[in-house]
């Protein structure tokens, strides 16, 4: 099968497992899942951590960025140029969001963070696998952002248990992440960039 079936075919089963968990599991997992990535050493000694502001039927990570401010620490999120498919880190706090399109929320228009002063993204996927394989929505959005130069940060994913699979399909333009946090566990990955 052709990787971009493959991914087509891995992103419908996912979306039909994700819709049947119970939004009180989505809470009590976002609240475990913000607890481990907290304690992570990489997060808790970042200055500047970007993270993403999730919508129904995603892991919240909101109360991450809000502990991150409360020490003295910068938090980002997407901001997104929907017609150019890409995105732009821009400073948040909480409450100053708003919605644009397809549900996704993002920071309002600010200051922009240049990415090379990001030490952590926190990424959002429909699934990941151990070597670092992220599956996402199908947009490239993440992926042009992640792979652009002068951008260091460690790349965390985040999901459900059920969301980590044996391997995700992979292009060599897809970008993995570093470790993957679920409600249970921390999974250092194997590699962090690659595919084919």
């Amino acid at each position: 099968m052709e990787v971009r079936e493959a991914k087509r075919a891995a992103r419908s089963a996912m979306r039909a497992m994700m819709a049947e968990i119970p939004a009180g599991v989505w809470e009590a997992s976002s609240a475990r899942v913000v607890e481990r990535l907290a304690g992570l050493a990489e997060v808790s000694g970042a200055g500047v951590v970007m993270i993403y502001l999730g919508s129904q039927k995603e892991l919240v990570v909101d109360e991450l960025g809000a502990r991150v401010l409360a020490r003295g620490g910068r938090v980002v999120a997407p901001r997104v140029d929907w017609e150019g498919g890409g995105m732009r880190a821009v400073a948040w706090r909480p409450g100053e969001e708003e919605v644009r399109r397809h549900g996704v929320r993002e920071p309002l228009e600010g200051a922009e963070v240049e990415v090379e002063r990001v030490e952590v993204v926190v990424v959002p996927g429909l699934a990941f696998d151990r070597g670092g394989g992220r599956l996402g929505r199908g947009g490239g959005v993440y992926d042009r952002f992640l792979g652009r130069p002068g951008l260091r940060a460690s790349v965390v994913g985040v999901a459900l248990d059920e969301q980590v699979l044996g391997v995700v399909p992979r292009e060599s333009g897809d970008v993995g992440v570093r470790a993957v946090v679920t409600p249970t566990r921390t999974i250092r990955c194997s590699v962090r960039d690659g595919g084919g």
